[in-house]
């Protein structure tokens, strides 16, 4: 039965490579000629590019960690307020036309307002 390397002919070779030896070369300095090649030296910086959905999703994970510190920085209601709360929703409060529109001018007034979606 013959061996696989007389079908592809291929012959055994006992000559062991070493593929570090390639890496331990120092490397040509700028424009040596005894290495037969040229390096083409430029003054530019390395640059990276960051598309515009990483810069959205970086905005948008910095907004989400802002409000997440302001309500970790917020204060609770008592009992007592939620309570109070709890009887003006009952008493249709918010319901009236003062409230609402203390509501719409404290909105009106925030400083993204122009841009949000519930502008008319």
């Amino acid at each position: 039965m013959a061996g696989i390397n007389e079908y592809l002919s291929i012959q055994a070779s006992n000559t062991k490579i070493n593929r570090n030896d390639e890496l331990k070369k120092p490397m040509p300095k700028k424009n040596d000629p005894s290495s037969g090649k040229l390096i083409k030296i430029t003054d530019r910086q390395d640059q990276a590019r960051i598309s515009d959905t990483a810069r959205n999703l970086l905005s948008l994970r910095m907004d989400a960690k802002k409000y997440l510190d302001d309500v970790k920085q917020g204060e609770t209601l008592s009992e007592n307020e939620i309570e109070q709360l709890k009887q003006k929703i009952e008493n249709k409060y918010f319901v009236s036309d003062t409230v609402i529109d203390k509501i719409v001018d404290k909105l009106v007034d925030l400083p993204n307002f122009l841009n949000s979606p519930f502008k008319t």
